[in-house]
């Protein structure tokens, strides 16, 4: 089957986007091919792929795949990249974009100069720090809230705080994000059995109360250069501890470049350019015997 596919990318964070708003492909056989097309040296390399969709709640719907082939609930950078596809297709005329997404339907604002779409904002939504979404039950049980708390996980003591933006984020605030050790500690907290899904793991350097550097381990990615979600969890956090405050833009410095995140009493907001990368076909049954499973 021929896949026409846009490569768009939000601060680095790199997904492939397939146009399905006509239900001419089978959701499935892109499935399939998902670990094909986002391996780097076989496919066409990505953090993921989204597949766009027809809505009944919104103008369209975001199906998002996390490279290794798992589904993924939300992600700020690629429903950037959705809303700015949608108005580079002329599929929407105004700057406000509804997207229907596994975590409800996200309002995304367009910043246009001369009809040029230059930046996108959206609202995140609250972001929530019960742990019934994150912790298996018996331990989501013991402790509803995990916020500056220490924990033994694996052999090891980390001072974590957990948050939901839509999909599970663990917290650590460190002296440096340059010399911190992101993966095996990302593996290791990924791999836990405390998780009820694994989660994504942010390492947040506190700059000053209007900057904050992270780099992010995503389940199903690993590192990546961003991540729109984990910005959101970063400065949620930070605010909870007394790092930051409400009602003011809050700069994420990402391996890949920056994001602003304003957080207000009643939601979240993420603002950041995206762009596309270049555009192409691919025959996936190709692409699955050529790539890595």
């Amino acid at each position: 089957m021929k896949l026409d596919f846009v490569k768009m990318q939000g601060c680095g964070n790199d997904y492939i986007y397939i146009d399905n708003l006509d239900n001419g492909h089978k959701i499935e056989a892109i499935k399939e091919c998902v670990v094909s097309l986002s391996d780097r040296h076989f496919g066409v390399g990505g953090d993921g792929v989204v597949v766009v969709c027809p809505s009944t709640k919104a103008t369209a719907k975001m199906v998002m795949y996390n490279a290794d082939g798992s589904l993924g609930k939300m992600c700020g950078n690629a429903i950037r990249c959705v809303a700015k596809w949608l108005h580079q297709k002329g599929l929407v005329q105004t700057p406000i974009v509804r997207i229907e997404t596994d975590d409800g339907v996200k309002r995304c604002e367009l910043q246009l100069e001369n009809t040029v779409c230059k930046n996108v904002r959206v609202d995140m939504g609250v972001p929530r720090f019960c742990t019934d979404t994150i912790l298996r039950p018996k331990y989501a049980s013991a402790m509803p809230q995990c916020i500056g708390k220490k924990m033994e996980i694996e052999g090891s003591s980390f001072v974590l705080s957990l948050v939901s933006i839509g999909n599970p984020h663990s917290v650590l605030f460190v002296q440096d994000t340059q010399t911190c050790q992101v993966e095996p500690i990302g593996k290791k907290l990924q791999e836990s059995h405390l998780y009820a899904d694994s989660t994504n793991v942010e390492f947040v350097q506190v700059i000053d109360k209007h900057h904050l550097a992270l780099r992010v381990y995503e389940r199903g990615s690993g590192e990546t250069l961003a991540c729109g979600t984990g910005a959101c969890a970063a400065v949620a956090v930070a605010i909870r501890q007394g790092f930051c405050g409400y009602d003011t833009d809050i700069v994420v410095s990402l391996t890949g470049g920056d994001l602003v995140v304003k957080q207000t009493n009643h939601t979240i907001f993420l603002s950041g350019g995206c762009e596309t990368v270049f555009v192409g076909s691919v025959e996936i049954e190709q692409k699955i015997k050529k790539g890595k499973k």
